[in-house]
């Protein structure tokens, strides 16, 4: 169910317009939806499941845009530290965040440099794109889920 969520979540955020309330709404579920899916555990990630039954290939694209490099650093951390700081804890602000990654990362990641912001999103765009595909691809590997999910 969450790999079809995340897909409605994300068609819906391709389709709002641009700075308004219901985008960033559904953007900011996407990346709760990622960390879940993807960071939170990763000895009981999707991935990991995935490779049990000898279907990791499916996420073999999610893995290597996760060690792709943001200003020194693989994307996982940066998303993390997105997520955790400016997400869950909503008193940060984004001046507070980029003064984190600047402290904690190693090179510190500057989120004023626009160059680096336009490759965060960048990424992200990668690996929702990919998180998306992943659900038609589940499906098409394993047809008799489809008999196992309710229609949004």
């Amino acid at each position: 169910m969450t790999l079809q969520e995340f897909t409605y979540g994300f068609d819906q955020a391709k389709t709002s317009e641009k700075g308004t309330a219901t985008e960033r709404f559904y953007s900011t579920s996407l990346y709760q939806y990622f960390y879940n899916i993807f960071l939170a555990n990763r000895s009981k990630s999707t991935d990991c499941f995935l490779t049990e039954i000898g279907s990791g290939d499916l996420t073999a694209s999610i893995g290597s845009i996760l060690e792709n490099n943001i200003g020194g650093n693989t994307v996982g951390p940066v998303i993390r530290a997105y997520r955790d700081k400016l997400l869950v804890h909503t008193l940060f602000t984004a001046d507070q965040l980029n003064s984190y990654l600047q402290k904690r990362l190693c090179p510190p990641v500057h989120l004023d440099d626009p160059a680096i912001s336009e490759a965060i999103r960048h990424e992200m765009f990668k690996l929702f794109s990919s998180t998306y595909n992943l659900y038609d691809n589940l499906l098409n590997r394993f047809p008799e889920l489809r008999s196992h999910i309710s229609s949004i």
